[in-house]
């Protein structure tokens, strides 16, 4: 069977100084109906997760859940896609993982596993 590394860059480091730092952790992160995932290091996860859990420990919780854009809108594929990962990484050894935390070597299993569908090696 064919090995697949995936590796990947802490986000901030490279988009601040240019420079590849190995992330340990990716991080997904909404506001206003805007979502992004963050490839961190262990200290930038941390350091991102203590300064939002500041507003989000400060914020009630709205009567109801926000408005989310139509399923045509380009953030439903993300959506769905980030979904479909986390199901996977659920079912397959990570049963700790939530929408707020994926370990690194979760989502690389996950990439492989993707990978492997599109080369035609079936489920891994």
């Amino acid at each position: 069977m064919k090995q697949v590394e995936v590796k990947a860059y802490d986000d901030l480091d490279w988009t601040e100084k240019q420079q590849r730092n190995p992330a340990t952790a990716t991080v997904a992160l909404g506001v206003d109906g805007r979502w992004v995932e963050l490839d961190l290091t262990q200290d930038h996860a941390t350091e991102l997760l203590r300064f939002v859990d500041r507003y989000m420990t400060a914020g009630t919780k709205p009567a109801k859940p926000p408005v989310l854009r139509s399923a045509s809108s380009p953030l439903a594929g993300a959506r769905r896609f980030g979904k479909e990962r986390l199901a996977w990484v659920n079912a397959n050894g990570w049963p700790e993982v939530t929408t707020r935390y994926i370990p690194m070597k979760a989502r690389q299993a996950y990439d492989a596993h993707l990978l492997a569908l599109t080369q035609g090696g079936g489920d891994q």
